[in-house]
């Protein structure tokens, strides 16, 4: 038997096949494009997400040499806060806005103005800034209200894949601590942070826990058997420090890609008087993480 990781990142996407022991069978990789229609904007094609996703499946299967049959389940991790809004079909109704894109000032002085920076980072966790999702969705109403009116669900990343797989609308609750609308002591939305800064929250995937099976393949466009098992995931730093061994107190990472990322373990939200570091929940359910970044360290290399 084997399982399969999809992986989206910020510069492309692969797919690996693991046999039960943890060992690497097959993997490939394909990379693709942001684009940037002024400075600071920085946006995705959700659907080019899914056809390089469907190519280096594909391609991951043929080399494994197994059939595909005996991949029983499988599961995404992502970038996290990019945020698209999709349609009742679950077609994207505009690029994806990338976790690094900062257009939306605005809306960080409108959420300070609401709510306040106490209320959110003893909430949430986070700090009100445009990298997370909450800002990019207020944009959307701000400038875009006939694609805000017509969107069924704002989806992050494994979210999006994750519809394409099931026609499920579900995201785990990693991802949501990323979002600026999850109380992450409560492990739910915030509704009085939604209701003050005017979201509608039946707009949101439903919230789960990592590795929460969410339930067979239905699509025929993937190269998997249609009964292999989706399960719920988590935010790719979640996910690396999990695979690191961040699993108990006293644990910690640093990884590095195209930001950098430090994650120490939590056994509960833990929040710094002066908001240096930032608190979200893990890929370990009951568990959280204190972290601290840099945006742009590979980048920045791309850049140069």
């Amino acid at each position: 038997m084997y399982v399969a990781s999809l992986d989206l990142g910020t510069t492309g996407c692969r797919t690996f096949i693991f046999d039960t022991a943890g060992t690497i069978i097959a993997s490939d990789y394909q990379e693709w494009k942001s684009f940037y229609p002024k400075p600071s904007w920085v946006e995705q094609d959700a659907n080019l997400w899914w056809e390089s996703l469907k190519s280096t499946m594909e391609s991951a299967i043929k080399k494994s040499g197994i059939d595909k049959t005996d991949i029983i389940s499988l599961s995404v991790t992502n970038q996290r806060e990019t945020i698209v809004p999709v349609d009742i079909n679950g077609e994207p109704l505009h690029n994806a806005l990338v976790w690094q894109d900062r257009r939306t000032t605005e809306e960080v002085e409108f959420i300070k103005r609401k709510v306040g920076i106490d209320k959110i980072y003893n909430t949430t966790g986070l700090t009100i800034d445009p990298y997370f999702s909450a800002t990019k969705i207020l944009w959307f109403k701000n400038n875009k209200p006939e694609i805000y009116k017509k969107t069924h669900k704002f989806l992050l990343v494994s979210d999006f894949i994750i519809s394409k797989l099931t026609g499920k609308y579900v995201s785990d609750f990693s991802n949501l601590s990323r979002t600026m609308l999850f109380d992450i002591k409560n492990l739910r939305y915030s509704d009085e942070i939604a209701s003050l800064i005017e979201i509608d929250l039946d707009k949101m995937p439903e919230p789960v826990e990592s590795g929460v099976d969410i339930g067979e393949i239905t699509t025929e466009e993937t190269a998997f058997d249609k009964k292999t098992l989706v399960v719920s995931g988590a935010g790719d730093q979640q996910s690396a420090a999990l695979g690191v061994g961040v699993i108990a107190s006293g644990d910690i990472k640093l990884t590095t890609g195209t930001g950098s990322f430090i994650l120490a373990y939590l056994d509960e939200p833990k929040f710094d008087p002066q908001k240096r570091v930032l608190c979200s929940c893990h890929a370990i359910p009951g568990s959280w993480v204190q972290e601290a970044s840099v945006f742009t360290t590979g980048a920045v290399l791309r850049w140069l």
